[in-house]
């Protein structure tokens, strides 16, 4: 196993980090300009660190992408504050009166398919995994 430190500098780590958090915002894959970058650049040891199964690697673009949520979070906490404030208080009035409520319960909604999906895929997309591992 590659030891992090000679995997991964601090200026590769900010340009990751900058590339996560420009590209986060737009349709496209955030992730996957963090895993094809290091190979345009020719960062071989990240690269090599990429594809090993004890790797630093995974654990370094969660922390990218927690970042990205934090600061999302963050930056639009006031919505948010408004937001939860409107889905409370529909549940104590029974009724949704303005747009910032009607967003809540559409927030609320639209996750609920998401949340099936993502249960009823859980043990095939673990068992494809830990089967990828193996290789």
């Amino acid at each position: 196993m590659i030891p992090l430190a000679s995997a991964l500098s601090y200026f590769q780590a900010v340009v990751l980090g900058l590339l996560q958090g420009v590209t986060e915002l737009f349709p496209i894959s955030s992730l996957g300009h963090t895993v094809l970058f290091p190979t345009l650049f020719g960062w071989n040891a990240l690269v090599k660190a990429q594809s090993q199964s004890e790797s630093f690697w995974l654990a370094f673009v969660v922390t990218l992408h927690v970042g990205s949520a934090l600061g999302l979070l963050f930056y639009y906490r006031r919505d948010w504050v408004q937001i939860i404030s409107a889905f409370f208080r529909t549940l104590a009035t029974r009724r949704i009166e303005t747009a910032t409520e009607r967003l809540a319960w559409l927030i609320v909604l639209a996750s609920i398919p998401a949340g099936i999906i993502g249960l009823a895929l859980l043990g095939a997309m673990s068992m494809a995994l830990i089967a990828g591992r193996g290789s």
